[in-house]
């Protein structure tokens, strides 16, 4: 159902190009009304089928806000009939490959839950905005897969101290770990030893020192997240120095 509209309005359109209502000042957008004085709708965004929350892209938090004008964003965006700007695939593509990769999803993507969840975003945005956004998964894979990744596996004094620990335990280096409930849903073991059914017998974290010494916030979290998941603590190792060639 449509907002009430007044029948008298101005006849002269405002600055942007929208009818104003004289007795409430307001702007009318087809769809509903918008106020100049708050920078926002007066009434929520609404969609003729049901849907707790139209015209939103879960990826893009600003789209939430049923009330916000273009998502906050009036200098390079502009709102035809009062409902949000239309989501393009370019749009998707971006915010699901920042929620993957600002989110810090490189670890937990490799997990079961973690692919699980990820498959589970890109087919409810494919069935919301089409199938070409069936390539962002695709394009998220290959980012958090790649070993060219900043930070992925650290600077080559600590993939070095990495492989001569998982050699001195008898494991691998760079082991996914689900650690539901910890602080992320997934972490990567530098340095994992499993026993022949597969459970973690032994795990160690390299870490590079703050300038104090410390062992960093991040990397004592990861620690308690690995700790708690497999009943295993985490040796913790400082990086060492490569060898002056």
């Amino acid at each position: 159902m449509q907002p009430f509209r007044p029948n008298r309005r101005a006849a002269l359109p405002t600055a942007s190009q929208k009818e104003r209502d004289n007795e409430s000042g307001n702007d009318y957008f087809l769809a509903r009304y918008y106020s100049s004085a708050l920078g926002r709708f007066t009434t929520p965004d609404w969609s003729a089928k049901t849907d707790p929350v139209p015209y939103a892209v879960f990826t893009d938090p600003q789209s939430l806000n049923l009330y916000a004008y273009v998502r906050n964003n009036p200098l390079t965006r502009i709102d035809a009939d009062g409902h949000q700007e239309p989501v393009t695939d370019t749009t998707i593509v971006v915010g699901l490959a920042a929620y993957a990769v600002v989110g810090g999803l490189s670890a937990y993507y490799h997990t079961p839950a973690g692919e699980r969840n990820m498959n589970t975003l890109v087919s409810a945005t494919e069935a919301k905005f089409g199938s070409g956004v069936q390539k962002v998964k695709e394009t998220v894979s290959n980012v958090l897969k790649s070993e060219k990744k900043p930070g992925t596996k650290g600077k080559p004094d600590h993939q070095q101290t990495v492989k001569e620990e998982a050699e001195k335990i008898g494991g691998k280096p760079e082991v996914p770990i689900a650690t539901p409930g910890g602080h992320k849903e997934g972490r990567v073991g530098d340095a994992v030893a499993k026993d022949a059914d597969g459970n973690v017998t032994a795990v160690t974290q390299v870490y590079r020192p703050t300038p104090a010494g410390n062992i960093p916030l991040r990397e004592q979290k990861a620690a308690q997240d690995i700790k708690n998941a497999t009943g295993v603590k985490p040796k913790m190792v400082p990086v060492r120095p490569l060898p002056q060639q």
